[in-house]
């Protein structure tokens, strides 16, 4: 998705594509990767982990989206509380995805 441009503008983050990019964003952001970010930021959990226990998943299935919603800047990491934990973060409240025609 090279013509894919992400950047965030305050609480929401922006995707900019060209139209033949439609697909590839349907393949990133699924229902079930959508979920994720919602329960990251309705629930705000410590860990992978806790995450996973609350999608009720496999910690690795839940890892692997989060890997790839964190290549496209959807998801970020903190590793500054309990024992250097991946605390899953997501800083906006909304995506827009923005298709010039």
């Amino acid at each position: 998705m090279e013509s894919v441009y992400v950047h965030a503008i305050g609480k929401s983050v922006v995707i900019h594509a060209n139209v033949s990019e439609l697909d590839a964003i349907r393949k990133v952001l699924t229902p079930e990767r959508i979920r994720i970010i919602s329960i990251i930021r309705e629930r705000n959990p410590e860990s992978i982990y806790e995450l996973a226990k609350i999608l009720g998943r496999n910690r690795s299935s839940v890892m692997r989206d989060l890997k790839h919603l964190s290549s496209f800047g959807l998801v970020d990491f903190d590793t500054s509380g309990k024992r250097n934990r991946k605390r899953p973060v997501v800083n906006y409240s909304e995506i827009n995805i923005v298709i010039p025609v």
